[in-house]
């Protein structure tokens, strides 16, 4: 179990929540709670607390290759791996775990809480014990999201509300299996790793991939989005309407068409969270596709942006990284 922080260790402060400490004492006296067939389920786990407990709000992308990197280190020693993190951002380094451990062909499972352990009546325990539950699954390949009784890919999952047990959901994927009568319960026989290369992003980073997020806005125009595309800027989650389409205005094309020639990798997907593009039905989605941005489908932001993260910091080039972008 690697505490990073979150909600699920706070501790009431004098300006409100704030990260607490001595987490492993604190969990195992929560979990000494469970009835006692529920503690014998549980499985036998060591804690790694950082002693630097993050807030979500304040995670980068260092943070999420400093987890791959703790979990690399210790991949013998253990058969399962539970990752507590906040929720909010939760959902991020769920997704960039998927991609830096792919292969790595054992379950991680990242979970946390809407409110602290401590909290009576709060989903802190449950989350807890079930994460562990999880953990220790054999028919489970890959990272996940365990959370409110639901096991999520990490892929896929995206923090659905702000304050709900059940605050996570995965809109376009199936679940990978759900808590029923006090034990876990695989949809999957056997999960699949991710495609990827199993191998962490360089840890710390000294420079960061330069990826940014766009919403598109009615009234949107090619001067506003130049402010965004500079020369630096590596790679762009695009996120357009419906099934992919833009304003037709010929200059915010031409800009696009620009950046991708440019080695600018420029990922499409759709404002809607259920479903995914479909670039050739209108004719601007057809024009997204003659600029160079490529299709992310039915991907959260989550997914595509530490996707992009991933293989930018591997060094590979813009062709390289389009190969491998959609998996």
């Amino acid at each position: 179990m690697i505490y990073t922080g979150g909600t699920i260790g706070m501790r009431p402060g004098h300006r409100g929540l704030e990260p607490g400490h001595d987490f492993e004492q604190r969990a195992r006296v929560q979990l000494d709670r469970l009835p006692a067939e529920r503690r014998a389920a549980l499985p036998r786990f060591h804690c790694l607390a950082y002693r630097d407990p993050i807030d979500s709000s304040n995670t980068r992308p260092e943070h999420w290759a400093r987890i791959a990197h703790d979990v690399l280190a210790h991949q013998h020693e253990y058969d399962g791996f539970v990752i507590l993190h906040g929720t909010d951002t939760l959902a991020w380094t769920a997704a960039s775990l998927s991609w830096q451990l792919a292969g790595l062909n054992k379950p991680i499972i990242v979970s946390g809480a809407q409110q602290p352990l401590e909290v009576e009546s709060g989903d802190a325990l449950a989350n807890l014990e079930q994460a562990l539950r999880f953990a220790a699954c054999p028919g489970l390949a890959e990272v996940a999201v365990a959370f409110g009784g639901r096991l999520l890919r990490g892929d896929a999952a995206r923090k659905w509300d702000t304050h709900a047990h059940q605050g996570f959901a995965s809109p376009n994927a199936n679940w990978l299996g759900e808590w029923l009568d006090h034990a876990p319960v695989l949809h999957v026989t056997r999960s699949r790793p991710p495609e990827g290369v199993c191998r962490p992003m360089p840890w710390p980073l000294e420079a960061p991939p330069r990826v940014a997020r766009l919403a598109l806005w009615p009234g949107i125009d090619s001067d506003m989005m130049a402010r965004l595309l500079t020369p630096e800027l590596q790679g762009l989650v695009l996120e357009v309407w419906g099934s992919g389409n833009v304003p037709e205005d010929p200059a915010l094309l031409a800009l696009l068409s620009t950046a991708t020639r440019r080695g600018c990798l420029i990922v499409a997907i759709s404002q809607c969270p259920h479903g995914s593009l479909a670039m050739t039905s209108y004719a601007t989605g057809h024009a997204l596709r003659t600029a160079g941005v490529i299709d992310g489908g039915a991907m959260t932001p989550e997914a595509v942006f530490t996707r992009l993260s991933h293989l930018l910091s591997l060094g590979l080039s813009p062709q390289q990284c389009r190969h491998h972008l959609v998996p």
